[in-house]
């Protein structure tokens, strides 16, 4: 599955944690989303203790990390062990929606997964931490530097 993520997944080493999807995520590369959303963090993650990313309508195109993950590691519903999965990771049901969106990626565009918030809340602190990741995870997918 095309999986597009924008938060703290950015970050490679972060998705592919053991905590998280142990390997399991292939990286495509760098893509961005070819309808315009701003970027907010307007959902509070209890596990995180900060206000974490969301994407809304907006006037940005956004850019993020484009992966490919094997369809047990994403959908809760199809695993077929006790593995962690990516709907669990990104409180799928809970905080989040799982969205199809269309993304730019090596000037092709292609269908890809996101989450999405069910509902914003009002903006939220987040952390020096999970703002690294977004941006460590970005600047080494070369994204623009205006970005």
């Amino acid at each position: 599955m095309l999986i597009f993520q924008y938060g703290s997944n950015v970050d490679v080493s972060r998705l592919n944690s053991k905590s998280r999807l142990g390997g399991d995520a292939t990286l495509k590369g760098l893509a961005s989303t070819v309808d315009k959303f701003d970027l907010r963090f307007n959902v509070y993650s209890h596990g995180q203790k900060c206000g974490v990313a969301n994407l809304v309508p907006g006037e940005r195109i956004i850019y993020g990390a484009l992966y490919e993950i094997p369809e047990a590691r994403v959908d809760r519903n199809k695993t077929i062990n006790e593995l962690k999965t990516l709907d669990e990771i990104e409180g799928e049901g809970y905080n989040y929606h799982r969205q199809q969106i269309t993304v730019c990626f090596n000037g092709e565009k292609h269908d890809a997964l996101t989450y999405l918030a069910f509902c914003g809340e009002p903006e939220e602190k987040t952390t020096r931490t999970y703002a690294d990741h977004i941006t460590g995870g970005l600047r080494n997918l070369q994204a623009p530097k205006e970005y």
